[in-house]
């Protein structure tokens, strides 16, 4: 799936889709013939096998039943424990990483929340820094949000998956559009029409300035399992595929 895309293979990909392959060889079938019990096309199972692309939930799961494999493919299990959810303003972090949290019980914590007070001031980076410190003294969460200037040191306390919303400019501004006026858990205010202007700035200036840095900082850690997203479709698919 192109949409999905994974910078490295993690650990569990590659010792699962080891386990898979001599599994398929020991039963003496081609990738052909794999490929036809699971409704895949032989060249999509072949960038599977080889971890150019990673797999879904989905298509191992069809794989595992075609293989007489029995594996646990909980979420938690394929995603892990720590993750960030970052992209433009508008893009639905917020409604993504609610979503994830429901299907993996993994606790969300929003860096809006941690970062603005409700009167709309904020606290400074170190401040945020610190809190940090606590997000990551914790088991499993599910981090969202941006804050460019904090992100390689998120990457670098140790994630194991970064679900990346990176949408057309018209579906962030539609978003930041729905948002405005709405009372959000995922933030200490209500954006008003006020808000409006500096919002829809960070939204134009996304593609150019902050969506460089970002890919940049992603680069540095291929360790990190990278699930990208470029529509909203996409987003629901994956959701589903989780269930």
């Amino acid at each position: 799936m192109s949409s999905i895309r994974s910078d490295g293979p993690t650990r569990f990909e590659k010792e699962l889709m080891a386990r898979l392959i001599a599994r398929r060889k020991k039963l003496g079938m081609t990738q052909v013939e794999l490929a036809e019990r699971t409704g895949m096309t032989q060249p999509n199972l072949a960038r599977y096998e080889s971890l150019s692309v990673s797999p879904t939930l989905s298509a191992l799961s069809r794989i595992c039943e075609a293989l007489s494999v029995d594996i646990e493919l909980d979420p938690i299990g394929y995603i892990g424990k720590r993750i960030l959810v970052i992209g433009c303003p508008g893009s639905g972090k917020s409604y993504f990483s609610k979503k994830l949290s429901k299907v993996t019980g993994i606790p969300r914590i929003h860096i809006d929340n941690l970062y603005w007070n409700e009167d709309k001031t904020h606290i400074s980076r170190e401040e945020l820094l610190a809190k940090y410190d606590e997000v990551y003294t914790l088991e499993s969460f599910l981090l969202d949000g941006n804050y460019i200037s904090t992100l390689e040191n998120r990457l670098q306390r140790g994630v194991d998956t970064v679900f990346f919303l990176d949408l057309p400019l018209d579906a962030c501004l539609s978003g930041i559009k729905q948002r405005l006026g709405k009372r959000k858990d995922d933030l200490p205010f209500v954006d008003t029409a006020g808000d409006s202007e500096e919002l829809i700035d960070s939204v134009m200036k996304f593609e150019h300035e902050t969506k460089p840095l970002i890919l940049t900082s992603l680069e540095k850690h291929p360790e990190i399992r990278l699930v990208r997203f470029t529509t909203r479709d996409e987003v629901d698919s994956y959701l589903a595929s989780l269930l």
